[in-house]
């Protein structure tokens, strides 16, 4: 594999895409540790780079299984009773698996003498220690390399980089049968990113989007990625003179994918709308992402938190935003309106990580949809303190550690049972109406009386009164099975904006700031209510702790 093509683009980026992408890295200071390629390839060495002038250095994000992997050699390496992460001698590169030895490969191919790989350079403690502080710096390890390495033909460690390339020896031309063209289209970079295993972990999702520059390395081609340009690999030509090609490939850009550089370009322009709809779509696709830990589901996403309250500072500090457990202060009631598609397992909640507000108590891989149409309304507030200005370090680190532990908020809002009660139990089966395609429902047999009723399989629910349409919501969770048919007359609701109302379970009594509050657990959402169902007598403004 020749990348020559590779080394153009970098450096054409360095020198030519200075006031754009060279704008984008987060400072001028290297990780804690670094990878050291010695001279020969032969032999490694890990270095304490924060004692050393800047260097330039790649970052790699690649798929491993960690304590979980089937792969013998990959277990093998993880688990090794000679933890390289604390060996400070030389030691030889092939005692890595595959993955990590053609990264260094490819460094050194690069003239670039240093590289930071997360199995290596976070030093490993019995306490964790060396994890967590490292951990909380990717916004600097992602952000300050010259390229980072993305290994998106592999599924584990062992899988390696290099891959035969026996279709690079012919050329592809399109040709004609009848009345019809045929053509070999090549994958377009979008349909990598969106396809290729490597997206499926939580983890590599920031390490993208901090990333000023990218080359993601498949197992045919090599594309790269920078905030000014995009590039495919030309490869090889064939015979002496053949000229080369620009590969075939779906020139349709994808409706929905942005480019990976566009978050820091946005935080660069101070853009805070389209930075908040940005973050939003960050969030809708972490949540449908795996990881390894459940307990770095706010790890993994502290590096984009950090970016994000880059606009809201002043010399350095934190000054009119703040991290809620991955929502934020000026939009929390939109960012608290987010839907599941299709209720999952109770028994797979992390609400022992995060509040049941918060996204991040949802089950690893949870489809959900962040961005329905949102209106705020007068009713509702946040009430809860702030901690900003209290003597606490305010930077922007620091802001985002803290509002990673935050499990409780108190707000203000109007709130009012989901049926009344008087309203009976129906079979689901009693009033759902399907015709064709379309479904519906059908309360022909109860058009006077109140009536209620949930479905076992979706998490969907509804409440009927007397001549209005119904009042439909969602829950979370299915947990139908263990619960009596009255349990839906304790549920909550809670009107967060014009069209949508959180619903909401009591929980026990919260203590705060010497205050003691009712507390409500989420159970779910609704954006299909009627105007008039919170200007009843039964829906009053209260002030409690959302749990």
């Amino acid at each position: 594999m020749t990348l020559k093509e590779v080394e153009f683009w970098i450096d054409d980026c360095h020198k030519k895409h200075v006031t754009g992408c060279g704008n984008l890295p987060w400072s001028d200071r290297n990780p804690l540790r670094l990878v050291h390629i010695l001279p020969g390839l032969k032999n490694i060495q890990l270095v304490d780079a924060q004692l050393m002038k800047q260097v330039s250095y790649t970052a790699l994000s690649y798929a491993w299984g960690g304590d979980t992997t089937d792969d013998e050699e990959e277990k093998a390496f993880i688990k090794s009773p000679q933890d390289r992460s604390n060996d400070v001698e030389p030691f030889p590169v092939s005692e890595l698996p595959a993955t990590i030895q053609h990264a260094i490969d490819v460094t050194k191919k690069l003239k670039i003498d240093y590289i930071w790989i997360d199995a290596l350079c976070i030093r490993k403690t019995s306490d964790d220690s060396g994890w967590n502080s490292e951990a909380s710096r990717m916004h600097e390890v992602y952000g300050n390399a010259r390229v980072t390495l993305f290994a998106c033909s592999g599924e584990k460690s062992t899988d390696g980089l290099f891959h035969p390339r026996d279709a690079w020896e012919y050329i592809s031309e399109p040709c004609r049968l009848d009345q019809f063209w045929l053509a070999n289209f090549d994958m377009a970079l979008d349909e990598v990113r969106t396809k290729a295993s490597l997206f499926s972990r939580a983890w590599t999702l920031q390490e993208e989007r901090l990333s000023p520059r990218i080359l993601y390395l498949c197992g045919q081609r090599l594309y790269w990625s920078c905030a000014t340009s995009q590039q495919s690999e030309l490869g090889r030509p064939v015979g002496n003179n053949a000229p080369r090609k620009k590969p075939y490939e779906d020139p349709t850009p994808s409706k929905w994918l942005r480019r990976p550089q566009e978050f820091l370009q946005t935080r660069r322009q101070g853009k805070e709308e389209l930075l908040h709809q940005q973050w939003l779509e960050i969030v809708r696709d972490y949540t449908r992402r795996n990881m390894y830990r459940a307990t770095d589901r706010f790890p993994a996403i502290s590096g984009l938190a950090v970016q994000y309250l880059v606009p809201f500072c002043s010399n350095g500090q934190v000054k009119r935003e703040e991290y809620l457990a991955g929502l934020w202060r000026q939009t929390f009631a939109q960012d608290l309106a987010w839907m599941v598609h299709g209720a999952g397992s109770l028994s797979k909640n992390l609400r022992d990580i995060a509040p049941s507000w918060s996204w991040a108590s949802l089950p690893l891989r949870t489809v959900i949809n962040m961005q329905h149409e949102f209106t705020d309304t007068t009713g509702f507030a946040l009430l809860e303190t702030s901690r900003l200005g209290k003597g606490e370090d305010d930077d922007v680190l620091g802001v985002a550690q803290r509002g990673a532990e935050i499990k409780a908020v108190v707000v203000r809002g109007l709130l009012r049972r989901f049926v009344n009660e008087l309203s009976q139990w129906v079979a689901w089966s009693a009033i759902q109406s399907t015709h064709g395609k379309e479904k519906g429902y059908d309360f022909s047999k109860y058009l006077a009386k109140s009536v209620h009723s949930a479905s076992d399989t979706n998490g969907e629910i509804l409440a009927h009164e007397p001549h209005m349409r119904p009042i439909v919501g969602w829950l979370d969770y299915r947990f139908l099975a263990d619960k009596e048919t009255g349990w839906m007359k304790d549920l909550y609701c809670l009107k967060i904006g014009e069209s949508s109302m959180l619903l909401l379970e009591k929980a026990e009594m919260v203590e705060k700031d010497n205050i003691f509050y009712q507390g409500y657990r989420r159970a779910g959402i609704s954006t299909d209510f009627h105007e008039g169902f919170f200007a009843s007598g039964q829906a009053k403004l209260q002030n409690f702790v959302l749990v």
